[in-house]
């Protein structure tokens, strides 16, 4: 059992190396450029380590990706536990949360929205979040799956829009601004779900 625990520990330090690596590489080099022999390299791997985790470049920065904006959804749904706030509360709560999150991790996202090897992670990302809000929805408002789906799809656009237009301008206005913008967009799309 020991023995486990520490290969595990093992695994995810280098999974956590080849996942700096491949950021700092792709901000550095493009996502074209880089290759699995660079990152092995720059996370000081050997290079079979990297395919006892990953298939392929695409599979790495899926995966770190991923973590990352799972990191964000796991807060979002602990946001969402907390009955005695108000809707209004909530959304100002997410959005502060998003933004910090974007804020912390605004490499990744910029990768995110600007690299080619990104675009599946990015469209399972949103999948991922459509789905939260339409569980959301259907606590708030009465509707056909049809009304919840696109709700949900206005929801996660404007969502990413935000994020991708705040990154382009240099993360400004600054986070409490953005908190609040996002909070009447969502208050917005509710309202209309209402009518």
């Amino acid at each position: 059992m020991q023995i486990e625990k520490q290969l595990d520990k093992r695994q995810q330090r280098s999974r956590k190396l080849l996942g700096e690596a491949i950021i700092a590489l792709i901000l550095e080099q493009g996502y074209e450029n880089i290759t699995i022999k660079s990152i092995t390299e720059r996370a000081d791997v050997a290079y079979v380590t990297f395919f006892r985790h990953f298939e392929s470049i695409d599979h790495l920065l899926g995966w770190v990706l991923e973590e990352s904006i799972n990191a964000l959804v796991e807060m979002h749904e602990q946001s969402l536990n907390d009955e005695t706030r108000s809707v209004p509360e909530c959304f100002v709560q997410e959005g502060v949360l998003i933004f910090e999150h974007v804020a912390q991790h605004a490499d990744l996202y910029r990768i995110l929205f600007t690299s080619p090897g990104a675009l599946a992670a990015l469209k399972r990302t949103k999948t991922h979040v459509a789905k939260l809000a339409i569980e959301e929805f259907q606590r708030w408002v009465e509707g056909t799956s049809l009304v919840y789906e696109i709700l949900a799809m206005s929801y996660v656009n404007n969502l990413f829009g935000l994020i991708e237009w705040w990154l382009e301008h240099g993360m400004q206005p600054d986070l409490a601004t953005m908190a609040h913008i996002y909070t009447q967009i969502s208050l917005a799309i509710r309202q209309s779900a209402a009518a």
